[in-house]
């Protein structure tokens, strides 16, 4: 890393600024395929089912041997599939960490350096923007193993469950989405004449389409 370093240093006029930089865009590059790996590997169904089946079953942390009720272990490393090192929802914690972390080191790296501060308060704020994110990512992930604990259980008291989650999820995002694009949008047409977007829509469409996201949950999991 010490190349790494000496660059950033350049920039931020600091060893232990650019130190700490370093470690921001370290944690915070993590982060999407982190979410990814969980998003595409399969578990997040086969966790559901297993929950529908016996809440008390999984608690907490199934994957980890060492925290106690220490039968979670082997229940989740077998009927789990074995190949998931993680349940979802620790796997969630540590990517929500990331974010913390990222947004710890650019505020440390802002505090440290001598100069490029505007360069530097931007970087801040786009680890805040990850931050946020990570809080999102993880409350989406809850109102999808709560909406698809409902789909297994049929039962009244789940679905509620999974209905105020999935509002947890939306006041993420929107949380999310007002501080980019009030903090983020203005940075990015600077730098490349646009706004941020996915797939060419824009924050506040995006932010839109979250909340008929979370207005058509049960048409999303086939459910009337």
């Amino acid at each position: 890393e010490a190349p790494w370093i000496e660059m950033l240093q350049e920039e931020v006029g600091s060893f232990n600024a650019a130190k700490h930089l370093l470690r921001a865009y370290d944690a915070a590059a993590r982060v999407i395929p982190e979410t990814c790996a969980l998003v595409y590997s399969g578990p997040v169904r086969h966790y559901a089912r297993m929950i529908a089946l016996d809440p008390e079953r999984i608690v907490d942390d199934g994957s980890d041997y060492l925290r106690p009720p220490h039968y979670q272990h082997p229940v989740w490393g077998s009927e789990g599939g074995s190949v998931y090192d993680v349940t979802p929802p620790e796997h969630m914690r540590r990517i929500r960490e990331l974010g913390v972390l990222a947004l710890a080191h650019a505020d440390s790296a802002l505090a440290e350096a001598t100069k490029g501060i505007r360069a530097l308060r931007e970087t801040r704020d786009v680890m805040e923007a990850i931050q946020l994110l990570t809080v999102y990512y993880d409350e989406k992930i809850a109102a999808t193993v709560a909406a698809l604990i409902y789909v297994e259980t049929e039962d009244q008291r789940d679905r509620e469950l999974a209905e105020e989650q999935a509002d947890e999820a939306l006041s993420a995002y929107l949380r999310a989405g007002e501080f980019m694009h009030r903090n983020l949008d203005p940075y990015y047409r600077r730098i490349s004449g646009s706004p941020l977007a996915e797939a060419g829509v824009e924050l506040p469409e995006l932010m839109i389409l979250e909340r008929e996201d979370r207005d058509q949950i049960w048409a999303i999991f086939g459910v009337e």
